[in-house]
């Protein structure tokens, strides 16, 4: 295997909008390895003349490469490398450590192409094509009604409908006009709903995109490895990896949000929401005023109780 001459996969979206599964089916591959999530890009570019000036000195490299091994995410991988793991001597810069803890992390499951999975990084693509311009990112869309519907109900997303809302429209948009910068040749955008309809089309198609053959166990066998990918988030908020992919997890707004929240929901999102080819629902509705004070009131109740919990700790 010759690692170096496969450029990295970054799937890049909004949290909750189907990432895990994705790179669940990506990791099924007998080519691509993609650990959890990583966290840690963005922190140490933001350092990198101190970091590279580390990692260029012999002497220092070491506890750099250490200090990345220690991070929280890549602490809890299936499995992390080990410093005698890596070799040192492609730890020249930020991207060559990078690329040597993937690559040890591929070599580990016999794989060949390595690739990243991390929400947050949806806002930060710029980061990730400065480190490597070779890379190639798969953008995974999801209905923003949907995504907000999800954000509610989990610890570390908006607790109110507007805000998780808006927090889809922010890092959407900006992760769709960064991407439209780059070359049509390293994008892959795809809607989560079309990959829960239309499961192998889709996947081979994103194959044909990464100039890699289709395998069907893509298809089968993306959940049998997902307790030892995610660990314990499977029993929080990845509970639906515990199954096959359904359509009717996928979309649910038109069922569970109330007509004036539709209307809310395309007076706040509904350009991007047309320009992704979602559906209107209902554009107008008299009780959207009223539903947006109580929107307004919600937030603002958990906005205190969040703030009061992190007093108390």
């Amino acid at each position: 295997m010759d690692p170096e001459q496969k450029p990295p996969i970054f799937e890049v979206g909004v949290a909750r909008s189907g990432t895990t599964i994705l790179s669940l089916m990506l990791d099924a591959h007998p080519r691509i390895a993609i650990p959890y999530e990583s966290h840690f890009f963005v922190d140490y570019y933001r350092n990198r003349d101190s970091v590279n000036r580390k990692l260029a000195n012999p002497d220092a490299r070491e506890e750099v490469m250490a200090g990345i091994l220690n991070e929280r995410y890549v602490r809890e991988w299936d499995y992390t490398p080990s410093l005698e793991s890596l070799d040192l001597s492609k730890c020249t810069d930020l991207a060559g450590a990078i690329r040597a803890v993937y690559e040890a992390y591929a070599d580990h499951h016999g794989k060949d192409i390595w690739g990243d999975k991390t929400p947050g990084y949806i806002t930060h693509i710029n980061v990730l094509n400065d480190l490597f311009p070779d890379a190639k990112f798969i953008h995974l869309i999801r209905d923003g009604r949907d995504v907000a519907l999800s954000l509610m109900k989990q610890w570390f997303g908006p607790n109110d409908f507007v805000s998780a809302l808006k927090f889809w429209r922010e890092r959407a948009l900006v992760g769709e006009r960064m991407l439209a910068m780059l070359p049509a040749d390293r994008v892959f955008a795809l809607r989560m709903e079309e990959l829960a309809l239309y499961p192998e089309e889709t996947l081979r198609n994103l194959c044909h995109f990464l100039e890699i053959e289709f395998v069907p166990e893509m298809l089968t066998a993306f959940n049998q490895n997902a307790a030892a990918k995610v660990g314990d988030r499977i029993g929080t908020h990845h509970t639906g990896l515990s199954g096959p992919l359904d359509i009717s997890n996928v979309t649910r707004w038109d069922k569970e949000l109330s007509a004036a929240d539709q209307a809310i929901a395309w007076e706040y999102a509904g350009s991007l929401l047309e320009e992704f080819g979602y559906p209107t629902g209902i554009k107008r509705h008299w009780a959207k005023s009223y539903r947006k004070v109580y929107h307004r009131f919600s937030e603002s109740i958990q906005w205190r109780l969040k703030r009061n919990q992190a007093s108390a700790t």
